[in-house]
């Protein structure tokens, strides 16, 4: 994953891909406001089952992409702690 350079307005933060499933998730603070553009553009990924989201933690992250991988996949990350 990566930081998205430009950033063009609207776009989430994270950018990135795991077997081909586009990951597009947007950070914010806590207390952070999420824009109705931003809103938007994150349905838009979720509409094209894209793993995507917003994300105020690390944790929240974390669990964005969680919720979207195989039984398959999330055994073989378990060994990794």
């Amino acid at each position: 994953m990566r930081k998205r350079i430009p950033y063009v307005k609207g776009d989430p933060d994270i950018t990135g891909s795991y077997h081909g499933k586009r990951i597009e998730i947007e950070v914010k603070t806590i207390g952070g406001k999420v824009s109705k553009l931003q809103e938007k553009r994150v349905i838009e990924w979720l509409q094209l089952e894209c793993i995507s989201g917003i994300a105020w933690s690390l944790e929240d992250a974390i669990g964005i992409v969680w919720r979207h991988l195989t039984p398959q996949d999330k055994e073989k990350l378990a060994k990794y702690g």
